[in-house]
């Protein structure tokens, strides 16, 4: 899997490569609604598939979506929330 960040070069970055960390905004708080796409990959595996819920979801939310929904249900609702102009 593969991950790209475009940021500015400061403190904070600086800090983050360091400390080989990475912060990353939910996309629930992006300004800009189409900014996020998320491209489902078929040979990602279960765990690491759900482990990106972690980074998409509030703790609550994502514990919910792990134990009550399967990876296309995931991906449907993330398209009808982020892209609603595609849902029929």
């Amino acid at each position: 899997m593969k991950l790209y960040k475009y940021t500015t070069i400061n403190e904070y970055t600086r800090k983050n490569l360091k400390n080989n960390q990475i912060y990353c905004q939910s996309p629930n708080e992006f300004n800009d609604p189409y900014e996020f796409i998320y491209k489902y990959d078929d040979n990602v595996d279960d765990k690491e598939f759900f482990d990106l819920i972690d980074v998409f979801y509030s703790k609550e939310d994502a514990e919910h979506i792990k134990k009550n929904k399967t990876k296309k249900e995931v991906l449907t609702d993330m398209r009808d929330y982020y892209y609603p102009q595609y849902c029929n």
